[in-house]
């Protein structure tokens, strides 16, 4: 309970306070992890964010993995993951790649080494597990891709 005065209140919020620890090469704290766990959330110190994520939900049940790359204005609703596969003997091991001004539906998913491109929609409840291109919306549970 006492992790978000003090990331909201003397960090001046939890992006502040991530930029802190990775300016300083510090690895996950006990109040990093509280916060997380507070809000069901996991983001990882080593993923990469070209800009602040616009979170409309704030960080409620929000995963991403440590090694992805997430780019610029990308909407992020509530419940997504955007997870890494490690295991080694399947189609696509490693993270996931997004492009600029991406949306994420509310519980979509990307799993493993693929590249969401710029401009694209990721429809709620969507899976995705191989790359996208540009200017494309995904939409059903299998990820059918529509271009825009």
């Amino acid at each position: 309970m006492f992790c978000v005065p003090i990331i909201d209140v003397y960090h001046n919020g939890f992006w502040n306070y991530r930029d802190k620890l990775i300016s300083k090469n510090k690895s996950r704290t006990f109040i990093y992890d509280a916060y997380q766990e507070r809000n069901s959330s996991s983001i990882g110190l080593k993923s990469i964010f070209k800009s602040r994520p616009i979170l409309p939900h704030g960080l409620h049940g929000i995963h991403v993995s440590d090694a992805a790359v997430i780019g610029h204005n990308v909407v992020i609703m509530q419940n997504v993951t955007i997870g890494s596969n490690t295991l080694s003997n399947t189609k696509n091991p490693g993270a996931p790649t997004i492009g600029d001004n991406v949306f994420f539906g509310a519980n979509s998913t990307v799993i493993g080494k693929v590249y969401i491109g710029d401009n694209c929609r990721i429809g709620a409840g969507c899976c995705v597990f191989k790359d996208v291109p540009s200017n494309h919306t995904i939409v059903s549970g299998r990820g059918n891709i529509i271009p825009h």
